[in-house]
């Protein structure tokens, strides 16, 4: 994380009163910043300003990160106008809430959560957003689609995996036929909760796990 004293505030005491300055990086323009943050790796490039503010960043890509909740909240509410956005092998966020109005494109990539916590699913809330792409491997997490009822074109052709190649890589031992048909089961709901979310849709492209845990 950077940590330069360039970047903060400074604070400065004049004829005996403190008065806040704004950073001198906060005022270039987004475009000059975008350029200035591609020169840096992307966790250094992201935490350089804890408060984001992109007010006219249209388009952003995001690889290879851990961010939480609060991370990606800020990210978002940080750039109003931002319209698309692509995340490749970004994880530890379980909740996508996109509320503004000019969100239209989401493509997500290889989504992975933490093990700390036995809630492996991830919710997206964005009831603007038009184009949608989840693919990659998402191994056991559930994809919830809260809200998408402005949904044009979804391509959900990301790959799940069996729950005995997962409990063999935690080394558990249980009993298999019991919780693959649970897991699949599960699987097997949220594809029906996709049917209906995505019934606005034009367009949609499903990839080989549907019929795989809905047949």
């Amino acid at each position: 994380m950077i940590n330069h004293p360039s970047l903060k505030k400074q604070k400065v005491r004049v004829t005996g009163v403190e008065e806040t300055l704004d950073d001198r990086i906060s005022q270039l323009p987004d475009s000059l910043l975008v350029q200035i943050l591609s020169l840096l790796p992307t966790k250094d490039a992201f935490t350089t300003y804890a408060v984001i503010a992109w007010k006219s960043l249209t388009s952003i890509k995001l690889e290879c990160l851990l961010l939480n909740d609060d991370e990606i909240l800020n990210l978002l509410s940080g750039c109003p106008a931002l319209e698309t956005m692509e995340l490749y092998d970004v994880g530890g966020f379980r909740r996508l809430k996109i509320s503004s109005s000019k969100f239209k494109r989401l493509n997500l990539k290889k989504h992975w959560l933490l093990n700390d916590n036995n809630d492996r699913s991830l919710e997206i809330f964005a009831p603007y957003l038009q184009h949608l792409e989840i693919s990659g491997n998402l191994k056991d997490i559930k994809c919830r689609l809260v809200d998408v009822s402005s949904m044009v074109n979804a391509k959900l052709t990301f790959n799940i995996a069996c729950i005995k190649d997962i409990q063999a890589d935690r080394y558990e031992i249980v009993d298999e036929e019991d919780n693959c048909h649970g897991y699949h089961q599960g699987f097997r709901t949220l594809v029906q909760d996709y049917l209906q979310k995505l019934s606005c849709a034009t367009e949609l492209t499903f990839g080989c796990w549907f019929t795989e845990v809905y047949f």
